[in-house]
């Protein structure tokens, strides 16, 4: 009896045991470890230069163009034309005049110089009348002279008004196409001041303008792309690059002579895509993707990819340039950049490169 007592707590002591246990086991999960993160390098040794792309817009223009300026000053009383215009040689583009409350004279204008010389258009012709007249009464050679000199001041007057008048009614120089307006109705202008821009038909050009530090990689004969509204892109090949900076802008004019021989809608914006091989001018530059850069504060830095490891290393930027930076780094040719993947790694972590 004591015996089969004995084997039965024995028998639970050992299911008990077994329970708890496999309890323990359970409640226990084996480390699981980490799968290394994928990223892409490249080598510091082929960073040293890049191709950096840059985009601007530009203005589709004629060859050959002209610009229409105000010969007097004055206000600017009418327009008659808008960009896209096409206007012949002689058609008159804008009236500039005075400003006031005056009425106008007879030619409709309220510049008082225009008015004060239609009054001595009139005395003169008066004075002439009055010489003709007494000529015919008495044929003398003094009254003949008279006569003479009185329509030579007639003349001169009349010839005066016409000019002051042309002086304030702009016409178009040349047919062409109106491809900018640089003025509107009310606007004061000076003697010289551009008021419209028309250009002739013949080779179509796209104009931009572009910063001076790229100024010596640009050259004539390299091509850009040319990105119309319907997202057509088309070849243009630089005729012109300026070397003198705008005043306004201080930025340098570029020209393109636009390969295709369609007919295109001068006046246009458009946007010029331009392609510049750079190399790094100084040891320890490199040429990064913006992305794979990370700025802080206090510092910024990349990653390398060492031994199956993720290893920080911090860097200058030297300058950023859309989204490729120049960076400054102590780095071996055969250093590997992390370029892609480097936003899920940290310092000592394990990665796996796709390369």
């Amino acid at each position: 009896m004591k015996k089969a007592v004995f084997l039965f707590f024995l028998l639970v002591l050992v299911v008990v045991g077994g329970l708890t246990f496999r309890g323990k086991t359970e409640s226990t999960p084996a480390l699981v470890e980490k799968k290394p993160i994928s990223v892409e390098t490249r080598l510091a040794g082929s960073s040293r230069e890049t191709v950096l792309n840059f985009s601007y817009p530009g203005l589709l223009k004629s060859e050959k163009e002209t610009l229409v300026k105000a010969k007097t000053s004055g206000q600017v009383a009418w327009l008659n034309f808008v960009v896209g215009d096409q206007v012949s040689g002689g058609e008159i583009l804008a009236k500039i005049d005075s400003s006031g409350n005056l009425s106008p004279g007879e030619n409709n204008f309220l510049s008082n110089q225009i008015r004060q010389q239609e009054f001595l258009v009139k005395q003169a012709k008066k004075n002439y009348s009055l010489a003709k007249k007494k000529y015919q009464e008495d044929d003398s050679i003094v009254n003949e002279t008279a006569k003479k000199i009185a329509k030579l001041q007639y003349q001169a007057a009349q010839a005066t008004l016409q000019n002051l008048i042309n002086d304030g009614l702009l016409t178009a120089p040349l047919d062409g196409t109106i491809v900018e307006k640089m003025v509107s109705v009310g606007d004061t202008v000076t003697m010289g001041q551009t008021i419209a821009k028309i250009n002739q038909l013949g080779k179509t050009q796209v104009q931009f303008f572009i910063d001076e530090d790229l100024i010596g990689l640009v050259k004539k004969g390299d091509q850009v792309e040319v990105e119309l509204g319907d997202e057509k892109k088309i070849l243009a090949e630089i005729s012109l690059v300026s070397s003198e900076a705008d005043l306004s802008s201080k930025k340098f004019k570029i020209e393109a002579d636009l390969l295709a021989k369609d007919v295109f809608p001068l006046g246009s914006v458009v946007t010029i895509y331009l392609k510049i091989q750079k190399k790094a001018e100084k040891d320890g530059q490199f040429y990064v993707p913006l992305s794979a850069v990370t700025i802080g504060q206090n510092e910024s830095f990349i990653f390398l990819a060492e031994n199956g490891q993720a290893k920080k290393k911090e860097i200058k930027i030297e300058k950023i340039s859309g989204e490729t930076v120049l960076i400054e780094a102590d780095l071996a040719e055969q250093a590997a950049i992390i370029v892609e993947g480097n936003k899920q790694v940290q310092d000592g972590m394990k990665i796996t490169d796709k390369n």
